[in-house]
């Protein structure tokens, strides 16, 4: 099992991983393809964060191509900042709880 992180819940929430995954645009980071968790859809996940990389795909092959549009849109230093901006989030919530 892998964790996704939900925003709106301020918690993390067990999925199963269907694939690893790595993006040739994002080198030092590992992602995950899952089902979304309420619903029939696929997702792509940076696993450290917890965080979705895409918007949902109807197919595991749609998800996937999102993400690598997703991810060749920003650099590995852009890339870099939004997940730290994840971490920050995370504490942020932890830190209200």
């Amino acid at each position: 099992m892998s964790m996704v992180y939900s925003q709106a819940e301020k918690k993390w929430t067990k999925v199963k991983n269907l694939k690893n995954l790595l993006f040739r645009q994002q080198p030092d980071y590992q992602f995950f393809l899952h089902r979304c968790i309420d619903s029939s859809y696929f997702a792509v996940t940076e696993k450290t964060t917890g965080c979705a990389v895409t918007f949902i795909g109807d197919t595991a092959k749609e998800a996937i191509i999102r993400a690598d549009i997703a991810l060749a849109s920003v650099t590995p230093e852009q890339f870099k900042v939004k997940v730290n901006e994840a971490f920050a989030r995370q504490r942020n919530d932890i830190n209200q709880l």
